[in-house]
């Protein structure tokens, strides 16, 4: 096990009680603090894989606060330790997007699976986060044009080709109908080349474009959103006009 803990109490008899409890269940206790400012310098200089924090802390910073802080300056998860299950405070602490909540008094059972469930959602977010700026920075530096819309039709994403090509910057187009920023004319298809058509650009340029429509499904079938996948023919067309040309020219 021997992911590293930080723990936040202001009660001494508590806070010696739950770090026995943890190192018994195989925890490693980097740390210990009374206060919100103590909370906020040790966790940045141990850098815990996960923080159980008082809600009720005595002094000018309460957990909640101290919770804020934290998450300025480190992506750690943090369970809450309250006593007080009020609304209100539950309502404060959840705008700091916890890991989850336990509740006092409590037993090694409960604190060990709500450990246990915030650093596996932990991970399970990091590496959905990584994978997503993987593909980002993939998609934004390949030579095709790329569009992302919503099951509204709403631009979502489009890479660096995509915002050359149509003369559309992403923030300037994001959320509005995809087919006004990808706006195709004279849309052929072809055996061997798949979709062509004139792609019509902000200032109202034409270029011919090859191009493909993808639609994204969730694992039950339902239409998520669209993927347009597009290149500049311009070459190509030009080379087939030139060898047609000389076709014609050396035709008897």
């Amino acid at each position: 096990m021997n992911e590293r803990i930080l723990i936040v109490e202001d009660e001494a008899i508590v806070l010696l009680d739950i770090r026995s409890r943890l190192i018994g269940l195989g925890y490693n206790v980097v740390g210990t603090a009374s206060t919100g400012e103590e909370a906020i310098v040790k966790a940045n200089a141990t850098r815990p894989d996960a923080i159980l924090m008082d809600i009720g802390l005595k002094g000018n910073i309460d957990g909640i606060s101290a919770a804020e802080e934290i998450r300025k300056t480190q992506d750690t998860p943090i369970i809450y330790l309250t006593a007080n299950s009020d609304i209100t405070t539950l309502q404060r602490a959840k705008i700091t997007g916890p890991f989850g909540y336990v509740l006092k008094p409590f037993d090694e059972r409960e604190l060990r699976v709500t450990i246990e469930m915030a650093l596996y959602k932990h991970r399970m977010d990091r590496d959905l986060y990584d994978a997503r700026q993987w593909l980002k920075v993939t998609l934004r530096n390949i030579g095709e044009g790329v569009i992302a819309s919503d099951d509204s039709g709403g631009v979502k994403f489009m890479n660096t080709a995509a915002e050359t090509l149509t003369g559309w910057a992403l923030k300037d187009a994001a959320g509005k109908d995809v087919y006004s920023i990808f706006r195709l004319e004279d849309i052929e298809k072809t055996p061997t080349c798949g979709n062509q058509a004139s792609l019509v650009s902000k200032e109202g340029h034409r270029r011919p474009i090859d191009y493909m429509l993808i639609p994204i499904e969730d694992d039950w079938g339902r239409v998520m959103g669209t993927i347009a996948i597009f290149k500049d023919i311009t070459e190509q067309k030009q080379a087939e006009k030139n060898c047609r040309w000389r076709r014609s020219s050396y035709a008897p």
